[in-house]
């Protein structure tokens, strides 16, 4: 073990490494532990809870008989910021070569930030993330020389040294080739969110988490009637909870329907780029098997309409709570207007748009119609 604290990010953190394992597949091991770290980083950082935490496991085949799993953690002080939450940890996960390369496990522990992985599992309940096992490249085999004669000598010492020196070249191209392809295919085969690429076909610049279809269904009972929260005008709103407790509205686009995916396109695009405690907080996306579907944070008070055209509900809004509803929507308007990078014009909002928390801050939602303009339009 190593131990060492040293002042980072305005703070102080400790550094803690376990021995070094096995020194053959030093390359690949390293490779893994950094796709799951990296993987857990990502998810903590993305704001899909208010713990901002992961947990993540993955297998590791290192020469075909040994057969560790890779367990990892990620987190953030919960009461920062999104953006603050993933460059610390962009930053304290970037270190991972300089100070674990090889070795079984490690963490740094910061005020702001920590992530820490191991070969056994040190943390409870079961992981959020499930990532397939890591298979290391075998290395190549070294060629047979030919006998030795005391004529050949001076040939054969030749030989010797080039197969020194090419065989450390080929294994290491072979571990670089086997390091970019899972990247580039990661899947894994659990509940899972990954960044969404934003070189789409179907939906540009949008910088958001991708969520499995399977995922969804079973967080909503594979969509039963029972979770329904409405219906909007181009499909069914669900309530659903994903693994790690989180409970999400799970808005699912009709296939039918050409103009909502064009209103889906913009309200994904706009959603993305805005964080306000006034506008609705998208989670993620699902685009697969033709669905097209948005994930929102669950408001358990729902629609402003249901409440207020309600007779019985309608008591519940006393003139103390209608004030911090209509101030708080025109705080989220006021930050579509004139505080966002972008200048937005909802188009659309009504009553039916303003969703409550639990709290009766509004919300709001539905961006489908919004318009984004320059700054001096």
């Amino acid at each position: 073990m190593f131990f060492r604290d040293r002042d980072n990010f305005v703070t102080t953190r400790r550094v803690v490494g376990s021995p070094v394992g096995n020194p053959t597949t030093k390359g690949a091991f390293d490779a893994a532990v950094r796709l799951l770290v990296n993987a857990t980083a990502d998810y903590a950082a993305a704001g899909n809870s208010s713990r901002r935490f992961a947990t993540g496991e993955m297998g590791f085949d290192g020469d075909g008989s040994s057969r560790p799993r890779i367990y990892a953690l990620s987190q953030c002080t919960p009461d920062g910021r999104v953006d603050n939450c993933r460059s610390c940890l962009s930053l304290t996960v970037g270190e991972l070569p300089g100070y674990f390369s090889g070795r079984n496990g490690g963490g740094i522990f910061g005020t702001w930030c920590s992530f820490r992985y191991e070969v056994y599992p040190f943390f409870s309940g079961q992981p959020l993330l499930k990532l397939p096992t890591y298979v290391a490249a075998s290395p190549a085999p070294a060629p047979a020389l030919p006998a030795t004669t005391s004529e050949g000598k001076s040939r054969n010492k030749t030989g010797t040294v080039l197969t020194i020196v090419m065989l450390p070249t080929i294994a290491a191209l072979l571990a670089i080739t086997v390091i970019c392809f899972w990247t580039r295919r990661r899947r894994p085969a659990g509940p899972y969110f990954r960044p969404y690429s934003a070189s789409s076909d179907d939906i540009q610049g949008a910088d958001m988490l991708l969520l499995d279809l399977s995922t969804l269904r079973v967080a909503t009972n594979d969509f039963a009637e029972s979770k329904i929260l409405g219906k909007g005008g181009f499909g069914m709103v669900y309530k659903g909870v994903l693994p790690d407790g989180q409970e999400i509205a799970v808005k699912r686009l009709c296939q039918s329907s050409r103009q909502g995916i064009g209103e889906l396109k913009s309200e994904l695009v706009l959603v993305a780029k805005l964080h306000h405690k006034n506008l609705v907080r998208l989670v993620g996306v699902c685009l697969q098997e033709h669905e097209k579907i948005l994930v929102y944070e669950y408001v358990p008070n729902r629609s402003l309409d249901t409440i207020l055209f309600d007779s019985e509900r309608n008591k519940e809004l006393d003139w103390g709570k209608r004030f911090k509803i209509i101030n708080g929507i025109a705080r989220g308007l006021q930050y579509l207007h004139e505080d966002s990078q972008l200048k937005i014009v909802h188009r659309d909002l009504k009553a039916s748009n303003i969703l409550l928390d639990s709290d009766y801050v509004p919300k709001i939602s539905d961006f489908g119609l919004a318009k984004n303009f320059g700054g001096d339009q």
